[in-house]
Formats: C-alpha cells, sequence, structure tokens
C-alpha cells in the first residue's frame, strides 16, 4: 500500500523545467559550484524570492546556498530503483544519501505513445520529487527515456526548482491562506510556538496501510498531535489549519497548505486590522491621526526632535494633512513602515511594540528649502516692488504721451478746421436760363455737386469709399469729397456718426423764374457756368436745324433678386429664357446696371418682368406723354420735357396697379445706351431701365 500511495503522489507533481542560463550580474552566492565533464551548466540566474532553476547531468555534483547535491550511478546495478542512480545530499547540518532516481513503479509502466504533425512516437515517462533540507527547498524532475530495452531506462539530466524557506516561520495576527511550507524528516520548521516534523519510519494502522505522519508539538502547552501524510489529510488546531498537499516518501518530505484565521487579540503594533476607518477630517494634522491611531490600537506615538531643532517635532506632527492616507488590511507595524507617505517623509523605529517613535526625515533639507523659499520670496517681493515702480512710471508716460498726442490731434483739427471753412467756402449763384427749362437740367448739374467731409485719419477704412475723392490728408484727420449722386451716402451712417466737418453743395430750380440757384465752391461754379452755357447755345443750333419730334424708347422692367430668393426661385420654378436669372456682370451691364448698385439692397442677380417699346412726341405738353403695362403690377409713364443734343431729357414714372408712382425721376437718354430710372425694394423689388433707339 506504501508503494501504492508513492505512485499517487509522482503522478500530480509538477516536473517540467526551463533552465535558461544566468546573468553576469549574480551574486556568486546564487550561483551552484558544478563539479563533473561539463565545463558549463544550464542555469538561471537568481529570481523573485531566491527562486532558481538549473540542470545536473550524470555523476555531477552541484551546491547552492551551501548544499551539495552528487548524482551516483552504479552501471552494473540491476535494482530498478537503481537503474537511473541516486543522489546524495549534504547540507551543513543535515544528510541525505541514496534517493533513487527511478522506482519500479515508472519502470513497469506501459509505455504511452503520442501523436503530433501527423507522426506516432513515445510520450517519456516521468518522475519527480520534493526535498526540503536546511532551509532550502528542491524540486527536481526528469524524463525517463524510452528505448528497445526497456530494462534499461536512462535519465539523461534532472532539473532543479530552488529556493529558500525559513525554519522559523513567524506566524503574525495577520490571516493568511493556503500557504505553501515544506517540512522534512531532516528539517522541521516552527510556527511560532508549534514545532513541525516528519516521522523517520512510516507508521503501520489498524487498516494495513503505512503512512509516515507529521508530529505537531507545542513548546509552551507541550500540547502534541500527528497527522498521516496521506494526500488532502486536514488537521485544525488553535488559529491553524493544515492540509497535506504532496509527500515524497524518499526524501521524507511533505508539501503543506497552511492556513491561519486572523488574531485580534494582540495589541500594539503588532495588532492585525481590517483597515483604518477612525480617522480625523482630512484637513486634520498628520500627527494628529497617528495618535488616534496609537490610542486605538494600544500604542503610544513618541516624536523624536532633529538633533538641534526642537522645532521639527511640530513640523513633523502638523506639516502632512491626512487627505492622502488609508491603511489597508495588514499589521500596523508593516502597513506603516511600507506606506509610501511615511517612509518618503518619516523615519519610523518600531522595534518596541508598544511604541511608535517618529521623526521629520531629511529634516536639514527642510531647513535648507524653508531659508531657500525666503530668498526667494524677499527676492520676488524686490522683483515686484521694481515691477510696479515700472508699470507706474510707463502709465505716467503713456499718459503724458497721450495727453501730448490728445493736444497734437487737437491743434491739427483746428488748423484744419480753419483751412476747411476758408478753402471750402460755398458762394451762391443764380443761373437764369433762357432756352433750357430749370427742373430738367437741375438733376444733370446737381451730378456735378460734390459734399466736402472732415474724417478722423485711423476710421477711414470703414468710412471711406472707392468713389471719394482726398482733398487734404493730413496725420490724424483728413477731408474727402464725395460726388453728391454717390448712393453711399445715403445708406451708410458711417458718415452721420463719424465726421467731423461737413461741407454740401446745393442746386435748387426756380420754376416761376427758370432760374437755378447753386451753392458749390468758386471752381464748380465757373464749371457749371460753362455747362449751361455750352448746352443753351446747343439748343438754340438745334431749334435752328429742327430737331427730331417723335423719339423711339424701349422700357424694360427687372426684378432684382437676393441670394435666398434665388434658391426659393431655383427650387419652385423653371424659368422661361425671357425671364432667366441674370448674374454675370457683363450681362448686367447691358441694362447700365452694376454689381454696386444691386449690393446697396442686397440684391445678387436681377430678371426680367416686361418689356414694352413707346414712340414719344417731342413736344412739352400732354401730346408729349407715352405709358405702357410692364406686367400684371407696374407700368411705366414717359413725359417728353427737351431735347439737349445729344440727350433726349425726360420724366419718367413706374406706377402700381393702383396708379402709385413707385419710381419718379428725371431722365437723361443718349441713343442706344440704357439708362436705369430707379431702384426700390418696394413691391417685389423692381427696377427700370429706359434706351433710346433713336428719333424721327
Amino acid at each position: 500500500m506504501f508503494r501504492n500511495l508513492n505512485i499517487t503522489i509522482l503522478l500530480v507533481i509538477m516536473t517540467v523545467f526551463a533552465v535558461p542560463s544566468m546573468g553576469e550580474d549574480e551574486t556568486q552566492s546564487a550561483v551552484p559550484q558544478v563539479s563533473g565533464n561539463h565545463s558549463t551548466i544550464n542555469m538561471r540566474a537568481q529570481g523573485k524570492d531566491g527562486e532558481d532553476l538549473w540542470t545536473l547531468w550524470p555523476g555531477e555534483s552541484y551546491t547552492y546556498e551551501g548544499i551539495k547535491v552528487t548524482w551516483n550511478i552504479d552501471p552494473n546495478t540491476t535494482d530498478p530503483y537503481l537503474m537511473a542512480g541516486t543522489l546524495t545530499v549534504q547540507g551543513a547540518s543535515e544528510m541525505l544519501r541514496d534517493i533513487p532516481l527511478v522506482t519500479s513503479e515508472v519502470a513497469n509502466e506501459p509505455v504511452a505513445f503520442e501523436n503530433m504533425a501527423g507522426k506516432t512516437k513515445p510520450r517519456p515517462r516521468r518522475d519527480s520529487f520534493i526535498l526540503y533540507i536546511d532551509e532550502v527547498v528542491f524540486t527536481a524532475g526528469y524524463d525517463i527515456g524510452t528505448q528497445t530495452e526497456p530494462e534499461r531506462l536512462k535519465v539523461q539530466s534532472i532539473g532543479f526548482f530552488s529556493k529558500k524557506q525559513p525554519a522559523n516561520y513567524p506566524v503574525t495576527g495577520a490571516p493568511f491562506e493556503n500557504q505553501l511550507l515544506y517540512v522534512s524528516c531532516v528539517s522541521p520548521i516552527y510556527l511560532n510556538p508549534w514545532k513541525l516534523s516528519v516521522s523517520e519510519t512510516p507508521k503501520q494502522y489498524p487498516d494495513g496501510s503505512e503512512y509516515y505522519e507529521l508530529i505537531a508539538l507545542n513548546s509552551e502547552t507541550k500540547e502534541s498531535f500527528t497527522l498521516p501524510l496521506a494526500r488532502d489529510a486536514i488537521r485544525k488546531f488553535g488559529r491553524f489549519e493544515i492540509t497535506v498537499a504532496f509527500f515524497t516518501p524518499r526524501t521524507g518530505t511533505a508539501q503543506l497548505k497552511v492556513n491561519a484565521d486572523e488574531d485580534y487579540t494582540i495589541r500594539g503594533l503588532d495588532t492585525y486590522i481590517n483597515g483604518y476607518s477612525t480617522r480625523p477630517p482630512e484637513s486634520a494634522p498628520f500627527g494628529e491621526l497617528l495618535e488616534n491611531l496609537g490610542q486605538k490600537y494600544g500604542f503610544t506615538v513618541e516624536w523624536i526632535p532633529y538633533p538641534g531643532h526642537p522645532e521639527s517635532i511640530e513640523y513633523a506632527r502638523n506639516s502632512r494633512k491626512c487627505d492622502l492616507f488609508e491603511l489597508r488590511p495588514g499589521i500596523i507595524r508593516e502597513l506603516l513602515i511600507n506606506y509610501y507617505l511615511l517612509r518618503e517623509h518619516y523615519i519610523l523605529d518600531c522595534q518596541d511594540p508598544k511604541v511608535l517613535k517618529i521623526q521629520a526625515k531629511d529634516y536639514d533639507l527642510v531647513i535648507a528649502e524653508q531659508e531657500k523659499q525666503a530668498r526667494e520670496e524677499e527676492k520676488k517681493r524686490i522683483e515686484e516692488a521694481k515691477e510696479e515702480e515700472r508699470k507706474r512710471i510707463e502709465q505716467a508716460e503713456a499718459e503724458e504721451k497721450k495727453k501730448a498726442e490728445e493736444t497734437e490731434v487737437a491743434e491739427e483739427y483746428k488748423a484744419l478746421r480753419t483751412r476747411f471753412e476758408t478753402e471750402c467756402a460755398l458762394p451762391t449763384k443764380a443761373f437764369r436760363l433762357s432756352k433750357l427749362s430749370a427742373p430738367s437740367i437741375k438733376p444733370m448739374i446737381e451730378s456735378e455737386l460734390h459734399n466736402y467731409y472732415i474724417f478722423p485719419v485711423r476710421i477711414m477704412g470703414n468710412a471711406a469709399d472707392p468713389g471719394a475723392t482726398l482733398v487734404e490728408k493730413g496725420k490724424h484727420y483728413s477731408v474727402y469729397s464725395y460726388p453728391k449722386s454717390s448712393l453711399t451716402e445715403l445708406y451708410s451712417s458711417a458718415f452721420n456718426q463719424t465726421h467731423k466737418g461737413k461741407k454740401e453743395e446745393n442746386v435748387i430750380a426756380d420754376e416761376k423764374s427758370n432760374t437755378l440757384i447753386v451753392t458749390a465752391t468758386k471752381e464748380a461754379l465757373d464749371k457749371i457756368e460753362k455747362i449751361i452755357s455750352d448746352m443753351e447755345n446747343l439748343i438754340g443750333e438745334s431749334a435752328k436745324k429742327g430737331p427730331a419730334d417723335i423719339y423711339r424708347v424701349e422700357m424694360v422692367l427687372l426684378q432684382g433678386l437676393d441670394g435666398a430668393a434665388s434658391r426659393i426661385e431655383a427650387a419652385t420654378a423653371t424659368p422661361t429664357p425671357a425671364a432667366a436669372k441674370i448674374e454675370d456682370a457683363s450681362a448686367m451691364a447691358r441694362y447700365g446696371i452694376s454689381k454696386e448698385d444691386l449690393e446697396i439692397f442686397g440684391f445678387t442677380s436681377v430678371k426680367e418682368m416686361g418689356k414694352a417699346v413707346v414712340n414719344l412726341l417731342g413736344v412739352p405738353d400732354e401730346t408729349g406723354k407715352a405709358e405702357a403695362t410692364l406686367s400684371d403690377s407696374f407700368s411705366c409713364e414717359l413725359e417728353f420735357r427737351d431735347f439737349m443734343e445729344p440727350y433726349l431729357v425726360l420724366t419718367g414714372k413706374l406706377k402700381d396697379q393702383e396708379g402709385k408712382a413707385l419710381l419718379s425721376n428725371s431722365v437723361y437718354l443718349q441713343t442706344g445706351k440704357p439708362s436705369v430710372l430707379g431702384l426700390t425694394n418696394l413691391r417685389q423689388a423692381v427696377i427700370l431701365v429706359l434706351r433710346l433707339h433713336g428719333g424721327q
């Protein structure tokens, strides 16, 4: 039965080992001392917690942590236990000899086969064992080769996994679960007062089975018990519970799963806590939190001054706040020592479980930093004072400069205003007409007149117009002239809001005396006098020749469209060719319209609403009138006023269905040239264009 137990344990132990080479920076104590035929050994450097992997070949030995393992081989043996040889393990105080590498059970197992990549090949037999001696755990594993002579089984190499496990395993008040611990017949272990060891020989039980036993002895109470080293055998005692995981009879070594319940009876720094919840407000000093912790769990806090600096106690106690401090479950001593905030800023002495001694860490650096900060604050204060003084001086200079500029601007404006009043003086002159009609010629004369403005230079980008003429440019103010016919003035508020002076030329038509009364500059009056003289002379010559008395005039009614109206029309109807939308600038020029004219009303295009051609008699009375309907909503009336070579002077009216005049204006027509009577955004936003086709 003992042999059957051995087989069961061996089958569940992992025996695959990876054995990479050791790095150059590892310490000599972690390197096994190898003797034998191999000059090198495949091994890995010491890993976490002192864990290592290495390999041993037949007939060799190595030393790890003072423990020498030797592989002995007897080529003449026929004992199936010893076909692959035995191991001798020599520690500092204990020794194990003749550990067999092959058992009869493994030797007699049938050969298993596996299919890999379509090929069937034997699966290697495997064997493994565990060993604990002198505080070192070895787990060994190896493959047993398969060949034509199964009675001679060969082991190529043995892989070892080694790690340290202290014999004294102090158990604090903290719980743990399934802690793996190793114990053997040559190396016992201690759990506080409990000594655990393995019996040197198996014990026979009443049912005939044999088991090695785990022996537990309490050195304080002398209480003892035994547990058969059978897989999953379990025993609960006190706050401990032990379960047998594995056992290797060849080495007398057992792997145990040890559980421990928490112990809340321990007080002081060794107290186990589930977490700290009794804490002052986050704004409280850190020292208050530690003192509350000690009051609750039975230890005092002793603040140690930094040598020569008693004020360091106050600094250590109050320099930190509680907002980031948190204690997780564990032993208070370990939690405090490992807490990053304490470790970084404090020196802790936890040797006395009833007293926590604490001191500010590197307080000399704190003093140096405080002195440095004081110097920097003083330097900052001086620099801020200098900066305030610099700003004060700059502000005073800026105010002085501003005052000087304001004085300069005022003086320049005063001088410019004086010149403006003198040079832009507008005398008034009356022109009595003999052959011309004063009301008919008034629009022509008005087109020669200008308005004069004084504008600040800084806002000319908003107030100026491409049609404006610069009369005088100054540093702060400039004088501009605008044609009276400029539409910009009529629809822009910039003129009234920004100009600092204004002079307006003007003309009045007195019908009773047939006189034009003109207020303008002397140069403008001279030019107007010449225009009137030339036109009266032309009329005189024309009267001698006999002017044509019938004129053929074309009327075109257009509708102005903005972007939204254009999109709505495109989505709801397909216009006829005659009513096609006109957007091209050159096409609109054929009607005498520019895009600038349309932009005043926000129009982007036009379309024709109707056309008409009338014959107009050149007689200035009721017989010299003609009217035509241009659409369902609009009609146009023309009245002959005069003919002044090359102009036909007419008065035109665009009327709605009720006969109300929407547009009324005088117009001067030249043969073949279109002239716009006017634009309005009332009643469908219409434009009336006239064109003279010749006289009869």
